[in-house]
C-alpha cells in the first residue's frame, strides 16, 4: 500500500532481529536485513520532509556507529 505523508508524524528507524521472544536493537543499522535504499526512495517518492529518529543499541563506540549510519544513508 501506499504511505500517507500526512499521517507519519517522524520516521522511527533502528536495525533488529528477532532471536528469542524478545527482538534485539542492534548497533549497526547496516548490519541487518532492513532494505535501506528502497526505504529511504519510499520516503523520497512520498516527499517526506519530517524529522527521523535513528536508534541504536548502546556501546562504547557509539560516536563511530553513529558517524557510519549517517556516512550510509548520504550514499543512498
Amino acid at each position: 500500500g501506499e504511505l500517507d505523508q500526512q499521517r507519519i508524524s517522524m520516521l522511527h528507524v533502528k536495525q533488529f532481529v528477532r532471536r528469542s521472544e524478545r527482538p534485539q536493537v542492534l548497533p549497526n543499522l547496516a548490519a541487518g536485513i532492513v532494505p535501506w535504499q528502497e526505504v529511504i526512495r519510499t520516503v523520497e517518492n512520498m516527499h517526506y520532509s519530517g524529522p527521523v529518529m535513528l536508534e541504536t543499541a548502546p556501546g562504547e563506540d557509539i560516536d563511530v556507529l553513529f558517524k557510519e549510519t549517517r556516512d550510509m544513508f548520504a550514499r543512498l
